[in-house]
């Protein structure tokens, strides 16, 4: 054991406190000013202030409320050791534990950082249920290793250091966000519906603007490491091994800089380009398509299929299919409005670079995390020493 470090139990540093959940039914408890925090509410940010549902002090009062600076552990299912601190009083519904700290033996900061530290052997401790859980008892018996409390706060403050830089990166990260957003809105969306209102003559077929790939591997020329797959939230990402088939032959090969899409799921978002330098293949399912050149700019047609229009024009365009499939030709005969191909490279540059600056804060963010991963790796088990 790390000298100055003893041994104890989360049930000897402080109280354990399981949540409940006051009754449904009276319309009084519910939608006052105080947060009733429920795992959803956790892990978007270490200090909980709000949470979706609220109650009233009528409701706080059939609860049971906990102090600010309360640590926050979630106990049961997927969401166990999602976590947080308090940042006011309120209470939790019950699948939430509660840890109010002894602020003569432990640190809450401190505490809160070896539980994170330490998710997957308190998830290990899970009963044998349908849905796991961690009770109380079980919580309350988990052991932790203190030093004394001067350089419990000592590392607790090093690492706030770097939750306090994750959260205003996080924070710049939704501006950023909400700049693009606004930008797609003004330099895609608008001038789109507006020429459709005004001009449906100006309206055209995106098969004037594209061309279907149906190119295939038959010569397996690319092997199992180059099969693609299409995510809604990254893009063009490798397929999972499990899923490839043993016959390439079939497989379509898709080109830099030209689109893929799950004709099962081009309505949730599931439509990318690929942004990678060489030829590589996708699924024989999968429908592939190019801009054509010099007439739609395959970064501005990028940007117009992440807003929310277009995902609406998509879903639009399945109702009444049985199966919402959406092939080529579906895709081919929707209509929109693009502007001369100069004026779309300028729009693209522009979304581009706004595109860019949240691709660089979201690096920093993983940076920061990995730092601070590092640090707690070493600072909360005695490795390295802090000098007090």
């Amino acid at each position: 054991m790390t000298r100055g470090w003893r041994k104890w139990s989360i049930g000897s540093v402080g109280e354990v406190v399981t949540g409940t959940t006051p009754s449904a039914s009276n319309s009084d408890f519910y939608g006052g000013n105080i947060p009733f925090v429920s795992p959803g509410d956790l892990g978007k940010s270490v200090h909980i202030e709000k949470s979706e549902r609220t109650l009233t002090q009528a409701g706080l009062n059939s609860a049971k409320p906990v102090p600010k600076g309360t640590i926050l552990y979630t106990c049961i299912g997927a969401t166990i050791g999602k976590s947080g601190i308090a940042a006011k009083l309120l209470a939790t519904n019950q699948q939430i534990n509660a840890i109010v700290c002894n602020p003569e033996v432990a640190d809450n900061y401190f505490v809160y950082y070896q539980l994170s530290l330490k998710t997957g052997q308190i998830r290990n401790l899970s009963c044998s249920q349908a849905i796991p859980i961690v009770n109380k008892s079980t919580l309350e018996e988990f052991p932790l290793l203190l030093p004394m409390m001067r350089e419990q706060r000592e590392i607790a403050s090093i690492l706030r250091t770097w939750d306090e830089a994750i959260e205003r990166a996080k924070q710049i990260q939704s501006i950023k966000e909400k700049i693009y957003s606004w930008l797609t809105e003004k330099l895609l969306v608008a001038p789109t519906l507006k020429g459709i209102t005004e001009n449906k003559k100006a309206a055209k077929p995106l098969s004037e603007f594209t061309d279907e790939i149906i190119r295939r591997n038959t010569a397996n020329t690319f092997g199992r490491e180059l099969v693609m797959g299409v995510s809604n939230t990254k893009g063009i990402v490798p397929m999972r091994e499990q899923t490839i088939a043993e016959d390439l032959s079939r497989y379509k090969i898709l080109p830099p800089r030209s689109f893929a899409y799950n004709p099962m799921r081009i309505n949730v978002g599931s439509i990318a380009m690929s942004r990678l330098g060489s030829d590589v293949l996708a699924s024989p399912d999968y429908v592939l398509f190019a801009c054509k050149e010099g007439v739609l700019d395959p970064d501005y047609f990028d940007h117009l299929c992440n807003t929310h229009w277009w995902s609406h024009h998509i879903t639009e365009s399945g109702t009444g299919s049985v199966r919402q499939r959406i092939y080529y030709d579906d895709l081919a005969a929707l209509r929109i409005v693009i502007p001369p191909f100069e004026q779309q490279k300028r729009i693209a540059n522009c979304l581009n670079q706004a595109k860019r600056e949240i691709e660089l804060i979201e690096a920093q963010i993983a940076t920061l995390e990995k730092q601070k991963r590092g640090l707690m790796q070493k600072l909360l088990t005695g490795e390295w020493r802090v000098k007090l």
